[in-house]
């Protein structure tokens, strides 16, 4: 496939189950399954046909100077214009400084120079044209300072490019489309420098496919868009600098592909995007956007945003806008997807600091493959005066399907307050995959809200709330590998919540759950399915920097949690690989503890605690081990448990809790200033763990 169909060719990404019953085997597991738990679980989504390869530009956009043959000399000087002699199938119109030339020849090239405060220049040719800028000036007024018009591609190229506009109040406006307009397919070459100032719609409009092939672009005002590209917008290399005042650059029919350079945009005005296409696919390059009206958009597609390489940073400040025709709120976005949103190997930097703005928001499949992604968003929950039903809130990632993480390093930190103020945000499933992972949240509300399953293999997964619960599923949740740390706060809230306990299964990896309980225990696996040994101390006062420490029936710790608040009557759930049916363990806490492995966001094997104090003791005879407040074991095996019998009663909060979403500082203290994520932390002083 050619560059040119890769651009114009419609990339709807089909998404299809990738778990399937193969065999009578997996059909008789799927059915004991159904048998433990209800349901059987949905197959997982995945985004289909990703374009990882990169595609390669058409050989037509390279400029090739020796079919060029003939040249046509055009200089301004002021309110005049010149011409060389015209070679045969060229002709041209002169009115004092505005000249129309048209060809129906092959091989012409137009070397442009001077300056002009008052003209034009529009070259209509049947044929590919060369137009050569050798420093040239024009300034229009009420109508278009360049127009190029070709049925095959056409070259520009030079040295200095400036145009200008202003609105003849006398004269016909709407005569003026843009500054600069090309009708076609068009080629900015190597070494170009184009500079545009248009005070009236759009300071460039293309009604083909732009390629940027190595020249500076800079619109430094447009009244509409700085880019108007109707087919597609392919950067492979050189720089677009532009702000306007409505969508900076707006693909409207096509696509946006990048392969290299960089691109800044920025505007002010309300409801004023960056970067608008049909698809956006970054290769390679940089996009950098700085928004500061509200409810604007950073990268927005009617489709899908692929990352596949690069860097990318969106920085939105504006606030909510309320809608009285819709009676809603809409709010800003770094990312803004009507499809998928697709990320590996991409530098991803998103920030939101007006209320209710967003991270990531994707109406379909969010899958990310590796790369780096930091989200923060500072703005608090907006909620209408009088219209209960009308709000909005941040979110660091909203997602409306399935999110599926394979690999990469993903932070997001949500700081502002307010009830929905949540880290990732599901409406259907949660699946983390892939050793390499790393998943550090940080929010008000629920770190993360699963409204599917949610579903971790491997990885290692942070999750702290300030004033709820660490991880939230409105359905299953199945741990089967990998580190999952969750921080939920004081009762009714919890580190791991799940509605039906007979719908969590653990069956490895290493868990620590703090915060509160729903009664007799925290939130508990006790799906029948559940193989790995749990254990859960209920009713224990923790303080902020103190380790919970697990050790064996030899005093040898294999695991110690640094705690990152201060909670009395906490619940504490823990398990890990060491814990073994029959095996005699206990669990205290320590003032601090010396050596050991680190393993990340304050967890540690094998170190020495220091300063000992609050200690149980229990032996493991069951797969569920509860110790209560007055230190009794409780041992339970989920398959003994009969499915659908009532879930214990929660009860009211021991004497002091703050009710959920006290106002007043959170428990941990203020939050200190967050840290770069490439920088390594000795323990988890919150938000910002770093990796």
């Amino acid at each position: 496939m050619n560059y040119c169909e890769f651009v114009m060719k419609d990339k709807v990404a089909r998404i299809t189950p990738i778990v399937m019953m193969k065999n009578f085997y997996l059909l008789i597991l799927t059915l004991l399954f159904m048998a433990c738990a209800g349901e059987t679980p949905a197959p997982v989504n995945i985004i289909e046909n990703i374009p990882l390869t990169t595609p390669q530009l058409p050989l037509d956009v390279s400029l090739n100077r020796e079919l060029f043959t003939q040249k046509v000399s055009v200089v301004y000087s002021g309110d005049k214009v010149s011409l060389s002699q015209l070679p045969a199938g060229v002709e041209a119109e002169i009115v004092n400084a505005h000249i129309v030339v048209r060809s129906y020849a092959a091989g012409v090239e137009y070397v442009v120079r001077g300056r002009t405060d008052n003209g034009s220049l529009t070259i209509v040719s049947e044929r590919a044209p060369l137009v050569t800028f050798d420093s040239l000036d024009i300034h229009s007024v009420g109508c278009n300072a360049l127009t190029v018009s070709s049925k095959e591609k056409m070259f520009l190229a030079g040295a200095h490019l400036f145009l200008s506009d202003e609105v003849n109040k006398t004269g016909a406006v709407e005569k003026q489309a843009a500054t600069l307009s090309l009708l076609g397919d068009a080629v900015l070459c190597d070494g170009l420098d184009v500079c545009v100032q248009a005070t009236r719609r759009d300071a460039i409009a293309v009604s083909g496919i732009l390629y940027n092939c190595g020249a500076t672009l800079a619109v430094e005002y447009a009244m509409n868009s700085a880019l108007n590209v109707t087919k597609g917008l392919v950067v492979a290399s050189g720089s677009i600098v532009a702000t306007a005042s409505k969508d900076v650059v707006k693909v409207k029919q096509g696509n946006f592909v990048m392969l290299g350079g960089n691109v800044s945009l920025g505007a002010v005005n309300e409801k004023a995007d960056a970067l608008t296409a049909r698809n956006i696919y970054i290769y390679n390059g940089a996009v950098v956007a700085d928004l500061q009206g509200a409810a604007a958009k950073g990268l927005k597609t009617k489709e899908s945003v692929y990352l596949l390489g690069g860097e990318v940073k969106v920085h939105t400040s504006g606030g909510a806008l309320f809608s009285e025709k819709k009676s809603d709120y809409s709010s800003s976005s770094c990312i803004k997807s009507s499809a998928n949103v697709y990320i590996k190997n991409t530098n991803v930097s998103l920030v939101s600091d007006g209320d209710a703005g967003k991270g990531i928001n994707c109406d379909a499949l969010l899958q990310i493959d590796g790369g780096i992604v930091s989200i923060k968003t500072t703005g608090n929950d907006v909620n209408h005066p009088i219209d209960l039903n009308a709000h909005a809130s941040p979110k660091g990632i909203k997602c409306d399907s399935t999110l599926l993480i394979n690999g990469g390093k993903i932070e997001v930190l949500v700081m502002g307050k307010g009830e929905r103020c949540e880290g990732v945000e599901s409406k259907r499933d949660i699946v983390i995959n892939g050793e390499s992972t790393r998943l550090y949240i940080y929010a008000y509300d629920d770190a993360i809200n699963s409204g599917g399953d949610f579903t971790v293999n491997n990885g290692v997964v942070y999750a702290y709330s300030v004033a709820n619960d660490g991880i939230d599923s409105n359905n299953r949740i199945s741990i089967n590998g990998g580190v999952v740390l969750a921080n939920g706060t004081h009762t009714p809230e919890l580190g791991i919540d799940t509605d039906i306990e007979q719908m969590f299964t653990l069956t490895g990896g290493t868990v620590v759950s703090v915060g509160g309980a729903m009664g007799p225990s925290p939130c508990m696996p006790r799906n029948c399915a559940t193989t790995a040994p749990v254990v859960a101390w209920n009713g224990v006062n923790v303080k902020r920097d103190n380790y919970i420490n697990v050790a064996d029936s030899d005093g040898e710790v294999f695991l110690s949690y640094r705690l990152p608040r201060t909670m009395p009557a906490a619940a504490v759930m823990v398990a890990s690989p060491y814990i073994k049916k029959g095996g005699s363990y206990s669990m205290f806490l320590s003032d601090s503890i010396s050596g050991g492995e680190r393993l990340g966001y304050g967890l540690y094997s094998h170190a020495k605690a220091i300063d000992l104090h609050s200690a149980v003791e229990w032996k493991q005879k069951a797969v569920l081990s509860i110790i209560g407040r007055d230190g009794n074991v409780q041992s339970i095996n989920p398959d003994t448990i009969k499915r659908g019998g009532a879930v214990p009663p929660m009860g009211p909060p021991p004497a002091g809790f703050p009710p959920h979403g006290a106002p007043g500082q959170p428990p941990m203290g203020p939050p200190p200033t967050h840290k770069p994520m490439a920088e390594e932390h000795d323990a988890n002083h919150l938000p910002g763990m770093g990796w």
